[in-house]
């Protein structure tokens, strides 16, 4: 007689993978990268610690509670685990410079989390490096790229549901979760997960993109907890007809490329790092920067420019022309961005903030004309501009590796840069010795008490 094959449900492989995977299974480039991208995400919640959302969500936080035991970023104050990674992960996406890529922007979920959980268990740097890998590994292959255009394709923010499972497989290792619970963790995700009823970056004039972000780290949290203490959750929560991909407009069923080489192939390294803040218009900025800065090209001279880039689907605050009337929109505008790289030869947060009070850049946005390229990365671009002379010049984009995935040395350039407005500098060098060390050390409190350091008013230099 011939037998029905058993269903992949998929959740039980990734909880194995969670909780059977040694430290030393791990590949070595991964637990190096690990490290890197702890230091990239303390050096993005740096950075995002000094504007008013930041300091709205530190009032919300300590209004829910103020005597738990998991610190609060760049701030004395204390709370929940939970409630700790939540301030945390909004901090690290709060300006968007966080990495992304497979699977949303697991640097603002799965680091908070790790951290968060660490000081609290008292678990070992080696501990976290382990939690990070797998923490990735798991966010990354279920937020496969197709996927990921289909929840877009419903209007739906796709870059922040796969969070809550990057955050429940972290702290599930880090609490040591048996496979079984780890399994009801995930499972709880998949019911937590917060999508977005209506895309935020449509309109780019809310608080809602970090908050998104910060509450899909804190059902991470939440799920591994309620799993620790014996909550079940459903098997097909990833593969069921009404399962995760199921609900987001997948086939029911675990898609291609999910679990394929799980535990030997790595995917986590799909998870790229960005060069400049914003959305999707890295390598359109670069080609603006490269105009200026290299051909001394003037904003005055151009009469148009036309800029090729990824498609943005349903996300049109990528493409807001302006007139730009908050930080906000500036900052998901990749028309604005490019319009600060004509005019200023760079971009950064600090020139970001300058631009959004010149004149000149404002004016330069209705010059921009952009064109979705389906299939395109955000690493793509083609700037073509028409000069008042006549003459038309094309740059495209030629992003570097050593922005895309940079070496530790790389790395720790871009955190001083990112850190100098809140951390002295000898702070920094203890933030960054730290990290470099962090397999080495029993446990995070040394970390945690440089992150836990509040500069004063005066000692917060501008951005």
């Amino acid at each position: 007689m011939p037998t029905t094959a058993e269903p992949v449900l998929g959740i039980d492989l990734l909880a194995d993978l969670v909780t059977s995977s040694a430290h030393g299974d791990i590949p070595t480039d991964v637990r190096e990268r690990a490290k890197i991208r702890i230091l990239d995400a303390i050096g993005c919640a740096a950075l995002g610690s000094n504007n008013r959302l930041a300091g709205r969500v530190l009032t919300l936080a300590t209004r829910l509670d103020t005597s738990g035991p998991a610190s609060h970023w760049f701030s004395r104050s204390k709370g929940s685990v939970q409630n700790a990674a939540f301030v945390n992960s909004v901090l690290v996406h709060n300006l968007a410079n966080d990495d992304v890529g497979a699977g949303g922007h697991p640097g603002s979920n799965v680091i908070p989390t790790a951290i968060a959980v660490a000081e609290v268990e008292g678990r070992s740097g080696a501990d976290v490096i382990s939690a990070v890998a797998l923490g990735y590994e798991v966010q990354t292959r279920l937020g496969r790229p197709a996927f990921m255009a289909e929840i877009e394709a419903s209007a739906l923010r796709s870059t922040t549901i796969f969070g809550a499972f990057g955050a429940a497989a972290t702290a599930a290792r880090l609490l040591e979760l048996t496979a079984e619970q780890t399994a009801n963790a995930l499972s709880y995700a998949a019911s937590l997960a917060v999508p977005a009823i209506e895309e935020p970056l449509r309109h780019s004039t809310t608080d809602e993109r970090s908050i998104q972000m910060g509450a899909n780290t804190l059902n991470g949290v939440l799920s591994a907890l309620s799993a620790e203490i014996g909550l079940s959750g459903t098997p097909w929560a990833l593969a069921g007809d009404c399962g995760l991909f199921g609900a987001y407009g997948h086939a029911p069923g675990i898609p291609e490329g999910v679990l394929d080489g799980l535990g030997v192939t790595w995917r986590e390294n799909e998870a790229f790092f960005k060069p400049y803040p914003g959305g999707y218009g890295t390598g359109v900025t670069q080609c603006a920067m490269r105009f200026a800065s290299d051909r001394g090209v003037h904003p005055d001279d151009i009469l148009s420019v036309h800029a090729k880039m990824s498609d943005w689907g349903n996300n049109t605050g990528y493409s807001n022309p302006g007139p730009h009337e908050t930080i906000e929109q500036a900052t998901m505008s990749t028309v604005f961005g490019l319009a600060a790289a004509f005019n200023y030869g760079d971009y950064s947060v600090k020139i970001m903030r300058q631009a959004f009070e010149d004149p000149r850049v404002q004016e330069f946005t209705q010059r921009v004309r952009l064109e979705r390229m389906e299939g395109w990365s955000v690493y793509d671009g083609e700037v073509t501009i028409e000069l008042k002379d006549g003459r038309c010049l094309t740059e495209v984009a030629d992003i570097p590796e050593s922005m895309v995935h940079p070496s530790w040395e790389d790395e720790v350039k871009k955190f001083h840069a990112f850190s100098d407005p809140v951390l002295d500098a000898e702070e920094r060098e203890r933030v960054v010795n730290e990290v470099r060390n962090l397999d080495e050390r029993p446990d995070v409190s040394r970390l945690i008490g440089v992150l836990s350091r509040t500069p004063t008013p005066n000692e917060r230099r501008c951005l």
